[in-house]
C-alpha cells in the first residue's frame, strides 16, 4: 500500500476525488466516514519538520496515532 501511496504526487486532491467517487457509487460506505470527521486530536508533538499526533473517534472510544511532516507550507500525513 505505501508503494502505491507513493507514486501519488498530491495526496490530500487524491483523497478529495476519492471521497467524491465513493459519495457517488457508494453513498453507504461515505456516510461512515461522517464519523471520522468527528475524530478529535490530541497528544501532538512537532520535532522540526515532522510531528505525531493521535485521533480519537469519541463514538468508538479508540484512538491510532499519525505521522505528519511539513511540506510546502502545511502539515500533511505521513503515509
Amino acid at each position: 500500500m505505501r508503494r502505491c501511496l507513493e507514486t501519488i504526487a498530491d495526496k490530500p486532491a487524491f483523497v478529495g476525488d476519492a471521497m467524491s467517487w465513493l459519495e457517488k457509487n457508494h453513498p453507504e460506505v461515505a456516510e461512515k466516514f461522517v464519523v471520522a470527521a468527528a475524530a478529535e486530536f490530541s497528544d501532538v508533538q512537532i520535532d522540526g519538520n515532522t510531528a505525531t499526533g493521535k485521533l480519537s473517534v469519541r463514538i468508538a472510544g479508540v484512538g491510532t496515532s499519525l505521522g505528519f511532516k511539513w511540506s510546502n507550507g502545511r502539515w500533511l500525513i505521513d503515509f
